[in-house]
């Protein structure tokens, strides 16, 4: 196994932020559900009006596809373009 040439700068890489947005969503539901629930509680009715219930159960895979996508984008911020030497 090898690295890529820019592993020192994965906290920087889109692809990690939606990775660990997505491991904190599924530890929270499977860890303490009620936290879940707390946070939709407090989301504004208007707001939760227009939200449909169907969609929540993707978030997590929003998430894991999103980062995934990000793999695949340059990201000018890096100071590189794409994963080249």
């Amino acid at each position: 196994m090898k690295l890529v040439h820019d592993w020192k700068d994965w906290p920087k890489w889109t692809s990690t932020w939606f990775e660990a947005a997505a491991v904190a969503f599924f530890s929270t539901i499977i860890l303490a559900p009620e936290v879940i629930l707390q946070v939709w509680a407090v989301i504004p009715d208007e707001l939760r009006s227009e939200i449909p219930q169907s969609w929540l159960k993707w978030i997590g895979v929003v998430l894991i596809v999103g980062g995934s996508i990000a793999k695949l984008i340059e990201q000018p911020w890096l100071g590189c373009k794409g994963r080249e030497k």
